[in-house]
């Protein structure tokens, strides 16, 4: 009867042992190849250890019942190797069809013959089943990532390296070998995606996804307020749009975009700029894509949320309604943060923006402005000296103030006059801010000190203190730093370096302070612009090709 007793026992003991849920079938991170949820930390989630707690609960009592079993040869070998004796391994060994059970409901799978399952996701990928290693690795493999090869730069500082940026930098064994998980652990952050919608000034905007092939998520980390911030990835060798080519991959080209703006970051602050651009760090992401579970196991570049929506949106978009215009005028003339405004232009001035349209010029229900996607910067392309809806005489400007079609001299033009419309936007020209309209050397705080400080520094000593990427970024800002503090912000503008080729070097206009809405947005005072343009192609730049007429009127630069 005691034998009976035992040999249930037992058998219950064995039962509950073998279905619980083991420290490999939570797995960490590194040992998936996709994981469809990932929990934040280095140690598995709470439900696991109160198993594997059991579990040694069940081992400690099992134990006991073999060593009271003296009398029987199997119970003492037994209880000579508690942990893993023969009858385990063989009552195990018939048990695997429930564990391989439990551990696809907790962990992992792996089987090239598992194509069917539940759909989890439908997207950029199609359509996405519940563990389907093999359907995804070709899914990957069908539009393989093109990597530039990696060459480290001697040079570059040793906190950041391009290897950072690629995937493979610190698997052990290539991921495609190993099973993809349910649920694993390790990550050191959560990704969600970006929210699709903002609610501001009472309209609901749907936010801008951008144009380059690198992904944003929302993440959580604690440095900062609210916990979380935007991370921005790059080389990740999957589409963001379905149907979409997978992305061709540059890790030095990304090392050399964080090393511009983490410098970007530390001028602004030095010249008292940096309320106006978001704060930004480079950090590694272990973390999985949100529904798809691709391993993201490199660095990112992190920056805090901002509030607001995009100018672009602000003026053009919003639901239920648009703002209607006397709302959207009432913001720019009474509430705009007018010394913000003059702040993005000296920033866009001195450190050469290449690319400040309304869609990076984030504006929140205060009216105070922040400008976000500032990497095409100080003359990077070597070919663009400043291009912002914040500087008079570039094109972005010149638009905003005439017809896109007649800057541009679209060929279909004909002989109409163009017509100059005070689009909103011109409320943000520094010069209806600044005695007289202009800022000369009358610097803001923090300014002067800062420009005084670039003056003093070789390119070389620049480039090192501040961690530009190369020379050439750092003597762009040599340069026009050193025109700003000599001869004034108007100087340098018009005539300093970098300087952008002759067919992008606009007159000034006029400035409009003050604007109406009628029929149309017009300005509310005298207003009569200047609409000849300069010889050349304002595409790129160029010297004049096409085979019509070219409109221009002067030679760009020669007159302002």
């Amino acid at each position: 009867m005691q034998c009976l007793w035992t040999a249930l026992l037992l058998g219950l003991l064995l039962a509950a042992l073998t279905g619980s849920v083991l420290p490999e079938e939570i797995p960490h991170v590194s040992k998936c190849n996709f994981c469809m949820e990932c929990h934040v930390g280095d140690k598995p989630p709470g439900g696991a250890r109160r198993s594997l707690q059991s579990q040694e609960l069940i081992r400690s009592m099992l134990d006991q019942v073999l060593a009271s079993q003296s009398g029987s040869r199997h119970s003492m070998q037994a209880a000579k190797d508690p942990g893993d004796p023969a009858s385990i391994r063989h009552a195990s060994a018939h048990a695997a069809g429930s564990g391989m059970a439990a551990g696809r409901q907790a962990g992992m799978t792996g089987g090239e013959d598992e194509e069917e399952g539940e759909i989890v996701f439908s997207g950029p990928l199609g359509t996405i089943r519940k563990l389907s290693q093999a359907g995804m690795a070709r899914k990957l493999a069908a539009g393989a990532q093109v990597v530039e090869p990696v060459e480290e730069d001697p040079n570059s500082a040793a906190s950041l390296r391009a290897s950072m940026f690629l995937a493979t930098h610190t698997d052990s064994v290539p991921k495609q070998t190993l099973p993809n998980c349910t649920h694993c652990y390790g990550c050191n952050t959560k990704l969600t995606h970006m929210d699709s919608e903002a609610r501001f000034f009472g309209r609901t905007y749907v936010n801008e996804k951008g144009a380059t092939s690198s992904w944003l998520f929302k993440a959580t980390t604690p440095r900062t307020p609210s916990g979380h911030a935007v991370v921005k990835l790059y080389c990740v060798p999957i589409p963001k749009r379905e149907a979409g080519k997978v992305p061709t991959c540059s890790p030095v080209t990304v090392l050399k975009n964080m090393q511009l703006l983490l410098a970007l970051e530390k001028i602004s602050e030095d010249c008292g700029l940096g309320d106006i651009i978001p704060k930004v760090w480079v950090e590694r992401v272990d973390a999985v894509i949100p529904e798809l579970g691709y391993h993201i196991r490199w660095h990112g570049l992190w920056m805090e949320l901002i509030k607001g929506v995009s100018l672009e949106n602000f003026l053009h978009k919003g639901e239920p309604v648009r703002l209607p215009p006397p709302e959207v005028l009432d913001v720019l003339h009474n509430k705009l943060n007018k010394t913000q405004v003059v702040r993005g232009a000296i920033f866009d001035l001195l450190t050469s923006q290449c690319d400040r349209h309304a869609q990076n010029i984030f504006i929140d229900e205060a009216a105070g402005i922040m400008l976000i996607d500032n990497e095409r910067a100080l003359y990077e392309n070597q070919w663009c000296g400043m291009d912002s809806i914040l500087l008079p005489t570039t094109k972005k400007y010149t638009i905003n103030v005439m017809e896109n079609a007649w800057v541009l001299k679209f060929k279909d033009w004909g002989n109409k006059i163009p017509q100059c419309w005070a689009n909103p936007p011109l409320l943000l020209d520094y010069r209806c801010y600044v005695k007289d309209g202009k800022i000369g050397k009358d610097w803001l705080p923090g300014v002067g000190r800062c420009l005084k400080k670039l003056h003093g520094m070789t390119p070389e000593a620049i480039m090192h203190s501040y961690g530009f990427p190369n020379l050439l970024t750092a003597s762009a800002l040599k340069n026009r730093s050193q025109a700003m503090y000599e001869h004034g912000f108007e100087y340098a503008l018009t005539q300093g370096y970098p300087r952008n080729p002759n067919p992008w070097r606009y007159k000034f206009v006029p400035p409009c302070c003050k604007i109406k809405h009628t029929d149309t947005y017009r300005c509310a005072h005298d207003w009569k612009p200047d609409t000849s343009l300069p010889f050349g192609d304002p595409i790129g730049g160029h010297e004049w090709k096409r085979d019509s007429k070219d409109p221009g009127s002067y030679e760009g630069g020669s007159v302002f």
